[in-house]
């Protein structure tokens, strides 16, 4: 049975507990699930670890975060968060970003709202938002929406073909022989765990 979750966030991972449980169970099985997730943050200078709910002690925390911090090797900011700091995060307004021209591979837009791209983003460049994505040209670089595990957030393109399409948690991409022959816009969300693509203004 699984007793933590880990989310994607910016620049690092929140780790969602349980509101009961034993410590230990709850410690062993966060121990595990950072030590597969470590990974994909192995190149990171610095990371951003929070952990949402929980009732844990102050001896609990201490034993955690110091566990944490030597296996992020201490490059790692801890912060717990409680319903208030959560409620307070949910009331905030966050800024969308604008971008005008074309993504080149290599390049990477993050924002912490939503993001409007006006061009293409060609394979090699990244984007990603905790809100929605719009792009207006052609998708088919690297998108992530909901970034801090928004699962109700979307992606849309004139031309949504992208090399890795991520909402949340969810990761698909497009088939290698999918080949495109009519250019409309679409757009991506999840439902029923997975995600699908749904056409805008096809003629």
């Amino acid at each position: 049975m699984e007793v933590c979750k880990i989310k994607g966030i910016k620049n690092g991972f929140r780790i969602c507990l349980p509101e009961e449980g034993d410590f230990e169970e709850i410690y062993a099985d966060i121990i595990e699930k950072v030590g597969n997730t470590m990974e994909l943050f192995k190149l990171k200078k610095e990371l951003t670890v929070e952990i949402e709910g929980g009732n844990l002690t102050h001896d609990n925390k201490c034993t955690l975060t110091k566990k944490l911090l030597e296996m992020v090797d201490y490059k790692g900011v801890i912060s717990y968060l409680g319903s208030k700091e959560l409620e307070m995060r949910k009331a905030e307004i966050k800024e969308t970003i604008y971008h005008e021209g074309t993504l080149r591979s290599g390049q990477n837009i993050t924002s912490e709202g939503h993001l409007i791209v006006q061009g293409d983003v060609n394979p090699g460049a990244e984007i990603s938002a905790c809100g929605n994505i719009v792009v207006l040209g052609q998708l088919k670089g690297v998108a992530h929406a909901g970034c801090e595990g928004d699962e109700n957030a979307t992606v849309c393109a004139l031309l949504l073909q992208p090399t890795q399409l991520r909402i949340a948690e969810i990761i698909t991409r497009a088939p290698e022989n999918d080949k495109k022959t009519e250019y409309y816009p679409e757009i991506a969300r999840i439902k029923d765990g997975c995600i699908y693509t749904y056409p805008i203004l096809k003629k």
